[in-house]
């Protein structure tokens, strides 16, 4: 099976996408601090992050990618944000600097996520926050995963280890994508097979945009079982306690 190649297709794009985004977002503090998006992608995360507010550095590890966020950036014409191409095992930014960092759907890319976990304490300002999603349980790993490029899906007590010891302290952190998700996964997956067999990329159409986000709303059903670990996502909000060495 061919991979799926990041950066290679910026509009890849769909309402649980959106979803995701949604739910890292409602866990940031109000008001206008600074932010870094962690693995930034098609930059959508931090364009939505920057319109409440707060001043956004996107960075991804995609040249094609950062360039494409700077292509939208001066289209909108949209100030309080920037991308920059940087390796988050290799994060050159001012300690201390960050009052919250979010990653969405990027650890589970990246063998070094103790590396990456501590970069992000090293930005962070102490009590600032750190909000990640990312995947759940090994058992539901697919090929899916394999085209995703994962290298891992996490348990609950791993991911939770993984941000203890490298100087947070865990606020928040729960299950989300069952029922409803669970089931738009399995039907994805015969757009998915569809697409890894066409050579064609993505066309962005403002209404097939503006349908995904509505169809997003739906996953919001899945908030009433956030308790149960059938969930296929994690969403974790962790407060930086400590300086790292």
């Amino acid at each position: 099976m061919k991979k799926r190649e990041w950066g290679k297709d910026p509009y890849f794009y769909g309402p649980r996408q959106y979803f995701r985004q949604s739910l890292l977002i409602s866990y940031i503090k109000k008001g206008k601090g600074k932010v870094l998006d962690a693995g930034c992608g098609n930059g959508s995360q931090s364009f939505r992050i920057a319109n409440k507010g707060h001043f956004v550095t996107g960075i991804d590890i995609s040249k094609r990618s950062t360039e494409f966020c700077n292509k939208i950036k001066e289209s909108i014409g949209i100030k309080n944000v920037d991308f920059m191409q940087m390796d988050l095992v290799d994060i050159n930014l001012p300690r201390n600097s960050f009052d919250a960092v979010v990653s969405g759907e990027v650890l589970e890319h990246i063998k070094e996520d103790d590396i990456v976990v501590r970069n992000f304490n090293k930005v962070l300002k102490i009590g600032g926050q750190c909000i990640i999603t990312t995947c759940h349980n090994p058992k539901l790993w697919s090929f899916e995963d394999e085209w995703n490029s994962h290298v891992r899906r996490y348990k609950a007590g791993e991911l939770r280890n993984l941000f203890l010891r490298n100087g947070f302290r865990i606020e928040k952190m729960r299950f989300f994508g069952f029922p409803l998700m669970r089931i738009y996964l399995y039907l994805f997956r015969f757009v998915l097979i569809k697409k890894m067999k066409s050579k064609k990329k993505t066309v962005e159409r403002k209404s097939h945009h503006s349908l995904m986000n509505i169809l997003s709303y739906i996953f919001f059903f899945d908030n009433l079982f956030s308790w149960c670990s059938l969930g296929n996502g994690l969403v974790l909000r962790a407060v930086k306690i400590k300086d790292l060495k």
